[in-house]
């Protein structure tokens, strides 16, 4: 079977009102277009207790929850992905603007869940951008290789840096 790649994208800027996203916002996206992108996850009946609505529902303002739902959807995605051979790339597209919102302790807790997923879904790779290098990326760098971080210094013309 042919090789294949998915991508999953999640833009962290200021949001409505020009508050910048949050961890929950982040889980919210990825699981949107996850199933979007996954659509017949919710036609096997083994996936239908943890797609329920009720679950989402339950979200509103939990990251936890949200981070919950997440999981059991890479899981299954991570299962499809086995089967087809195809690997799923997270990209979280200015990452900064999410940590420079959080405390120290709301940053340490959304840089350790993409480390669980990360090390826990073969599949999945993250790519985190930031407009400037962040230092607790240094957390999330350490599992996996297939792990990278990317800054783009937008003062400059097409310049990229690259940690990985």
């Amino acid at each position: 079977m042919e090789r294949g790649v998915k991508v999953v994208y999640a833009l962290c800027n200021s949001g409505q009102e020009g508050v910048p996203t949050r961890p929950l916002h982040v889980f919210k996206r990825v699981i949107l277009q996850l199933l979007k992108a996954y659509p017949d996850l919710v036609l096997v009946p083994e996936n239908i207790e943890k797609l329920s609505l009720q679950r989402f529902e339950a979200v509103k303002e939990s990251p936890e929850a949200a981070y919950s739902i997440l999981a059991d959807v890479l899981k299954m995605v991570n299962i499809e992905c086995l089967r087809d051979r195809k690997e799923l790339f997270l990209l979280i597209d200015r990452v900064d603007v999410v940590l420079a919102r959080e405390n120290t302790h709301g940053r340490q807790r959304f840089l350790r869940a993409l480390v669980q997923l990360n090390t826990e879904y073969k599949m999945l790779r993250i790519v985190l951008t930031s407009q400037f290098p962040v230092a607790e990326l240094e957390l999330v760098t350490e599992n996996k290789e297939a792990l990278m971080e990317v800054w783009v210094d937008i003062n400059r013309p097409l310049t990229m840096h690259s940690r990985s």
